[in-house]
């Protein structure tokens, strides 16, 4: 495995452990929506960083160019 592929790796372990050892989401809508909303932004923000990265690499090794996926929605679109 090359270094790049386990920097990656680690960085979704990292992210594993932080949702499952780090602040937890319902403490922090009982404190109050400033921590909510901060909260899910930056948890928002490794998803899609990690995602976005993931997918490069999978494009890399199998020789796609990388194509966003349809079906996400642009900042501030509704789920339904």
């Amino acid at each position: 495995m090359q270094e790049r592929d386990q920097r990656l790796l680690d960085r979704v372990r990292w992210l594993r452990w932080y949702l499952n050892q780090g602040p937890d989401a319902d403490v922090a809508i009982g404190e109050g929506q400033a921590q909510h909303t901060e909260l899910f932004r930056g948890l928002g923000h490794r998803l899609h960083d990690i995602g976005r990265d993931l997918l490069i690499r999978v494009n890399e090794l199998d020789g796609t160019p990388f194509l966003p996926p349809a079906q996400c929605r642009q900042p501030g679109e509704s789920e339904s």
